[in-house]
């Protein structure tokens, strides 16, 4: 599948577009064919490490790592269909 990773802290110039694997759903998850997708502050700000309270940076970049990105691929809203169920779906 195709997506928007960056691999390294900084402007838009760090956005490429690329090939990642699909990704497999595990216990209690499911797997969306994501139609549409929306680039919100929040994004801008974790993919330049950029934010407006000054207090939190450390924090944030301890949780989203330290000198690179722990995930490669940013969003949270989005629309799309349910494409496949991983097993156990009562958690």
């Amino acid at each position: 599948m195709r997506a928007v990773v960056h691999h390294r802290y900084g402007g838009p110039d760090v956005l490429t577009l690329a090939e990642v694997p699909a990704p497999v759903p595990g216990d209690g998850e499911i797997l969306i064919r994501v139609r549409a997708a929306e680039a919100t502050k929040s994004d801008c700000e974790l993919r330049s490490l950029h934010f407006p309270v000054r207090r939190l940076a450390l924090p944030l970049r301890l949780a989203f790592g330290i000198t690179k990105p722990r995930r490669h691929i940013l969003g949270g809203y989005f629309a799309g269909e349910v494409v496949s169920v991983g097993e156990d779906q009562d958690r």
